[in-house]
């Protein structure tokens, strides 16, 4: 029996992953698609940014809608229409017209927002409590993973067929998932309700569910801030590297490179350091994350050319450890967290507090570098926003489990 259910939490693991990792590989398409002269899309860079957009605005529409459509379908079929999302949204890109891709780059995010909230929902009720945080992080591993595969896929495709091609392979690849996922409805999309509600109905009661219990109130609002950093820091910290340390532009994408694989093994070690902890010290364990945030950005905002190299590297895997690794932690603190049979609404909700940071954070980094001429003042922001993030995890933390009286 043992070995049985590891087969099925192996099995469960690995299609949640392949899913997150093929629609991140989908919204980051057509980036890798203009930033390669040879795909022959020749679109400017404020519009891959309009487009980007687009994928995360109906991301956070999608995933606060999702405890709805998972309640009413099941997290098998929700995963096949982030698959099928994916498909569809790729394979417009082969049409060549950024009008066109626009708002099927929004039908892409109403796919990616629910696809974390359907998985959340089917790990939650098919993998032991004890082992969520371990599970969750390695699914949460599909993010770097899929983006690294666009990387990867996109120019290597493109050595061997037109940009238009490259886009229907990518698609067919997610179309051949929706197929493959088909099987399993039958065994996990079990205890489905036909009426329950989709729409501004089920987000009101989603996220008076979420306002009602504060733990879950304070894990969106921490996700917020947290999206904010790891945005801001993949956003920009190339561009600080050269600008403000001097360091080439080789050695900078070296560094982003360092950051985004200590943000892979952390997203591992984490979970697998809380299972051996104790799940029920996860918001404590967010709460040292947050710590680990405050101390990378505080050192980045001082930090100069002048300082050696392998601290500047130190630095910045501080940064990815923390501010790149938290979320599979995250994801599995708010499944703890939720009432048993709500888990999809909880994450949902949570998720799409996350995706606001995600569209928001970048701009107001942004705006703080323009209007100061500096990085300091950024990552000061971000070092006061996560400092504060940890202390009040932390009391959370110490309330839950009973170290402290009200």
């Amino acid at each position: 029996m043992n070995g049985l259910l590891s087969l099925r939490t192996i099995g469960l693991t690995s299609g949640a992953l392949a899913v997150q990792a093929t629609i991140t590989m989908a919204s980051l398409t057509l980036a890798m698609l203009a930033a390669d002269p040879r795909s022959g899309f020749d679109i400017s860079r404020s519009l891959v940014g309009l487009y980007t957009s687009s994928v995360y605005l109906g991301a956070a529409i999608g995933a606060m809608l999702a405890g709805g459509f998972v309640a009413r379908y099941g997290p098998i079929r929700v995963s096949q229409f982030s698959l099928f999302s994916a498909t569809v949204g790729v394979a417009a890109l082969a049409f060549g017209n950024i009008w066109i891709a626009l708002p099927v780059a929004f039908f892409i995010g109403l796919g990616y927002g629910p696809a974390n909230p359907s998985a959340s929902e089917l790990l939650a009720r098919h993998t032991p409590k004890a082992y969520r945080p371990l599970i969750f992080s390695l699914k949460q591993t599909g993010v770097p993973i899929g983006a690294g595969a666009a990387g990867l896929c996109v120019p290597l495709l493109l050595g061997y067929m037109s940009g238009a091609e490259t886009a229907l392979v990518i698609a067919g690849f997610s179309a051949v998932l929706v197929l493959l996922f088909q099987p399993w409805r039958e065994q996990f999309d079990t205890g489905r309700n036909p009426s329950a509600p989709i729409g501004y109905q089920e987000v009101r009661e989603s996220m008076a569910m979420v306002m009602s219990y504060p733990n879950l109130r304070l894990l969106a609002a921490a996700s917020f801030g947290f999206a904010i950093i790891q945005l801001s820091v993949g956003a920009f910290m190339v561009l600080y590297l050269t600008e403000a340390i001097g360091l080439t532009v080789i050695q900078a994408g070296g560094v982003y490179a360092v950051i985004q694989a200590c943000g892979v093994i952390g997203r591992i070690a984490w979970g697998a350091i809380l299972v051996r902890i104790g799940d029920e010290k996860g918001m404590a364990m967010l709460a040292f994350l947050a710590l680990l945030m405050a101390i990378g950005s505080g050192c980045a905002a001082i930090m100069n050319g002048g300082w050696p190299m392998p601290v500047i590297i130190a630095v910045c895997a501080l940064l990815g450890f923390s501010a790149v690794g938290w979320n599979g932690i995250f994801m599995a603190e708010v499944a703890n967290q939720a009432p048993a049979d709500k888990t999809a609404a909880a994450t949902g909700i949570s998720i799409g507090c996350t995706f606001s940071g995600v569209v928001v954070g970048p701009v107001i980094f942004g705006i703080l570098a323009d209007l100061t001429g500096s990085y300091a003042v950024g990552f000061s922001a971000l070092a006061i926003l996560t400092g504060i993030a940890a202390v009040v995890l932390y009391s959370a933390y110490r309330r839950t489990v009973g170290l402290v009286t009200e």
